[in-house]
């Protein structure tokens, strides 16, 4: 006597409800599959759209940002603003800068203040005086700002 069990033994028999959940059963593995491969293709890609640049990111406001260089980018502002984060000013005074201001290259008129969480809103205050004293006009700029973990 053969004792496996076939699709076909199954419906002859007439146990179509085992059929019934057999066939539920493998479409709910399916679907469940698919779902996982788009929750990862997703993620994935979200990744992917946030490393393309190297330092590109979304802020709050949903404006893209970079700081990298872009050889398409006309840069304005390079007399003006620090090319790195300066822990001090550069005159020696040994003031600690807690922000640090950049083009932003993914737009043709941005600016990127990074500014360090330990104290938000005094160093937002302290970038942008800095900002009103620099020699353009800066009406037509959009300021993003990443706002930093505090480093203590």
């Amino acid at each position: 006597m053969n004792s496996y069990y076939s699709i076909r033994n199954v419906l002859e028999k007439g146990n179509r409800g085992q059929v019934i959940v057999l066939v539920a059963g493998i479409i709910i593995v399916i679907l469940l599959t698919i779902l996982m491969v788009l929750l990862i293709n997703g993620e994935t890609s979200n990744d992917n759209k946030q490393n393309e640049g190297g330092n590109v990111e979304m802020v709050q406001n949903g404006a893209t940002i970079s700081t990298d260089y872009n050889e398409n980018h006309e840069y304005t502002l390079n007399e003006y603003l620090p090319w790195t984060n300066y822990d001090y000013l550069e005159d020696g005074s040994g003031v600690e800068v807690k922000y640090n201001i950049e083009e932003n290259t993914a737009i043709p008129k941005g600016i990127v203040v990074t500014v360090s969480g330990c104290d938000e809103e005094v160093n937002k205050t302290n970038a942008n005086a800095y900002l009103s004293t620099i020699p353009v006009d800066l009406d037509d700029y959009e300021i993003s700002y990443i706002v930093e973990e505090c480093e203590r």
